[in-house]
């Protein structure tokens, strides 16, 4: 296979009925000519040190990948990619797509600056990036592509000696970008409502979120550092370096898939950040170093996002550690029943089958699922306790006959009792709900 390098720096126009920044993109090419200076109006020369390097110069990166990184981080000068990861992947929109449609909650019993000021804040994001990412407000929250919200119940909390003033999670559709969610607290530690300077500047934040920088800085003076600066909140170089870098990189997942012409032609997460076992030792990186950059302020999210980090690497002893060191400061319902769900799965793919079956019944007590009880029924199976197994999968299919996994455990357990009868018509009921992909094969005879 030949190999790739990353030579050619340029800077390309994209017109799509809108005003847009000017992006640089680096081109993959066989050989390696001279880099093309970058213009003005991307990276204004200034007579100041280069900024510091916010990247991991500690992770093992195979020796082309180190030498990308090199190149990036010179046209790009304080960007912080590498904390710029959700589960090891990269999520920004498309910019086909832009103006990215924007509904803010007009709530008539809170101040009315509080729609204005979330605005205003959409309106400074599109400005420092030179309008290239624009946004278009909307009444109509179906057809949003970020939705802000206040709800009534969500005050800032102090999880942790931290304040959470705002939320913000992608919702996607078969790996699609479909929308952003951000919720805003509108009232502060005091139950008071929350000044005009502090919701700027967490909005400013929580739309750093939502437009694809995922993580944190760890530089106090950048918007995406995670204890906003009330009374001075500005996006700084830093952050739209980062922006900029993000939009110049193919993502993983968007609104719109690229092409594989795109694909081939421009970076890569892989080009810059490695294969995806190296994203996800990044991504730990960027969550304990945001650990250390605020001692004071051990939130339980950011736990909860190391235990993430730890279970798709399989590292199942380490995810459910820092699942219940997260749990340990928190005593928020949603995230009890999450996170004990999540401490199931991995004791289950540890074989402890008790101490799965513990941790699923304290999160189905807290919020009852039939998919919550189809793994519980199939960890009474993996215990050897095929009568509870088969009365609760009975169950669950008389009033959820499309419940896909109950059809496996009972296949099992009739397959143990060497019911061909009840297989026949258990493999019949399930080709009747999914004719395309049965949960249970037979060979007819």
């Amino acid at each position: 296979m030949k190999k790739l390098f990353l030579t050619i720096l340029a800077i390309i126009c994209f017109y799509y009925g809108y005003c847009y920044l000017k992006t640089l993109y680096v081109i993959k090419s066989e050989t390696p000519p001279a880099i093309k200076p970058v213009e003005q109006t991307i990276l204004p020369e200034k007579k100041e040190p280069a900024p510091k390097n916010n990247n991991f110069e500690n992770i093992n990166f195979d020796k082309q990948v180190a030498v990308n990184r090199s190149i990036i981080n010179e046209k790009f000068p304080g960007n912080y990619i590498d904390r710029s990861l959700k589960s090891g992947e990269l999520v920004r929109w498309n910019p086909s797509t832009f103006p990215l449609h924007v509904y803010v909650e007009d709530n008539p019993e809170l101040p009315e600056y509080f729609n204005i000021t979330v605005k205003k804040a959409f309106s400074e994001w599109q400005k420092v990036s030179d309008n290239f990412i624009t946004f278009s407000f909307t009444e109509d929250e179906d057809y949003a592509d970020i939705k802000c919200f206040f709800p009534a119940d969500y005050r800032s909390e102090n999880d942790g000696q931290r304040m959470i003033s705002g939320v913000t999670n992608f919702q996607f559709d078969n790996d699609k970008l479909k929308y952003a969610a951000i919720n805003f607290a509108s009232y502060d530690m005091d139950n008071k409502f929350r000044t005009k300077d502090a919701l700027y500047s967490t909005a400013l934040h929580e739309i750093g979120h939502a437009l694809g920088i995922a993580g944190h800085s760890v530089n106090k003076e950048d918007i995406m550092f995670p204890v906003t600066q009330h009374g001075k909140a500005k996006i700084s170089q830093n952050d739209i370096s980062t922006l900029k870098l993000i939009y110049s990189i193919v993502p993983d997942k968007t609104n719109k898939n690229y092409s594989q012409y795109d694909k081939n032609k421009y970076i890569t997460t892989e080009d810059v950040l490695g294969n995806y076992d190296t994203r996800l030792d990044i991504e730990l990186e960027a969550v304990k170093a945001d650990v250390n950059a605020d001692k004071n302020s051990y939130f339980a999210g950011k736990y909860f996002n190391m235990g993430n980090i730890y279970y798709k690497k399989k590292d199942f002893q380490n995810a459910i550690k820092n699942y219940e060191k997260g749990l340990s400061l928190t005593s928020g319902e949603k995230d009890i029943e999450a996170v004990n769900m999540n401490i199931a799965i991995c004791y289950n793919e540890l074989k402890n089958y008790d101490k799965a079956l513990e941790h699923v019944q304290i999160s189905n007590n807290i919020k009852n699922t039939t998919e919550k009880s189809a793994f519980i029924a199939n960890l009474y199976y993996q215990k050897g306790e095929f009568e509870k197994a088969k009365n609760l999968s009975l169950k669950i299919l008389s009033a959820h006959p499309d419940n896909y996994n109950s059809y496996i455990t009972l296949y099992h357990i009739y397959k143990e009792e060497n019911n061909d009868v009840e297989i026949y018509k258990l493999y019949e009921q399930g080709m009747k709900y999914f004719p395309d992909n049965p949960p249970i094969r037979i060979n007819i005879k």
